[in-house]
């Protein structure tokens, strides 16, 4: 199996599964994403919404970064809880 390392200006795809907050040693199934709720920040600066909102198939949820996303050395994806979303609360 081949695999394929993130570079830089080059779009970029991978999968996660996420925990249920109510139970965290439970996978969601088929979960769904709002705009607001999947940032991704470039080199530690600020985050901004993600330009794709992320597909689910089951467990595994399908992320996929733009070139333009991937334009730095080092990109963070961060995935917020819907409800700190509504109420304007960051997820920490």
């Amino acid at each position: 199996m081949a695999y394929n390392p993130p570079l830089r200006g080059v779009a970029y795809k991978f999968y996660v599964a996420m925990t249920a907050q109510a139970n965290p040693k439970t996978f969601l199934s088929a979960p769904t994403f709002a705009s607001g709720e999947v940032q991704v920040s470039k080199d530690g600066g600020a985050l901004a919404n993600i330009t794709t909102l992320p597909t689910a198939t089951g467990r595994l949820v399908e992320v996929n970064l733009s070139a333009t996303e991937m334009t730095a050395d080092n990109v963070a994806v961060q995935f917020l809880d819907p409800l700190e979303v509504d109420a304007g609360r960051d997820a920490d």
